[in-house]
C-alpha cells in the first residue's frame, strides 16, 4: 500500500514539473537589486556619538581626583604591610581642606580594588563595543 502512495506521489510531482514552466529572471535584475540595497544602506547610515560627552567625562574625572586628594591626603592609615611601599606625601598636600581621618584598612583596599575593577571593565567594554561595530 505505502509503495503504491509514493508511486502516486512520485507521478504527480513528475507532471507539476513537466507542466511548470521556468522563470527566468530578466537581464539586469542584478543591477537593480545591487541599486535597491545600496539606496537602502546609504539611508540607513549611523553616526557615531560617544555615551558619555567629553565635558562629561572631564567633570568626573575632576571628581575623581578629589575624592582622592581628599582620602589620601588626610587620612592617616594604620600601619600595614599592603601599603608601606606607596608614597603619600604628594597627595597629602593637595588636600589639606578638611580636618585628618583615620580611615580602616578594610576601606582602603575596598576602594583601591573598586577602582582597579572599574579601569578593567572599562577598557574591556571599550574593546568590546569597538571590535562590534566594525564589520
Amino acid at each position: 500500500m505505502k509503495n503504491q502512495i509514493d508511486k502516486q506521489l512520485e507521478e504527480f510531482i513528475d507532471n507539476v514539473f513537466e507542466n511548470s514552466n521556468l522563470e527566468s529572471p530578466s537581464v539586469d535584475f542584478s543591477i537593480q537589486v545591487m541599486s535597491k540595497i545600496q539606496a537602502i544602506n546609504s539611508t540607513n547610515t549611523t553616526t557615531y556619538k560617544p555615551l558619555i560627552s567629553r565635558p562629561v567625562w572631564i567633570a568626573l574625572g575632576v571628581i575623581f581626583v578629589t575624592f582622592l586628594s581628599v582620602v589620601f591626603g588626610n587620612a592617616t592609615f594604620t600601619q600595614s604591610s599592603w601599603l608601606t611601599f606607596l608614597d603619600f606625601s604628594i597627595v597629602s598636600r593637595l588636600g589639606n581642606i578638611f580636618p585628618s581621618n583615620q580611615l580602616p584598612s578594610s576601606l582602603v583596599y575596598a576602594i583601591l580594588f573598586f577602582g582597579i575593577m572599574l579601569l578593567v571593565q572599562l577598557t574591556w567594554l571599550k574593546n568590546y563595543f569597538n571590535k562590534r561595530l566594525q564589520f
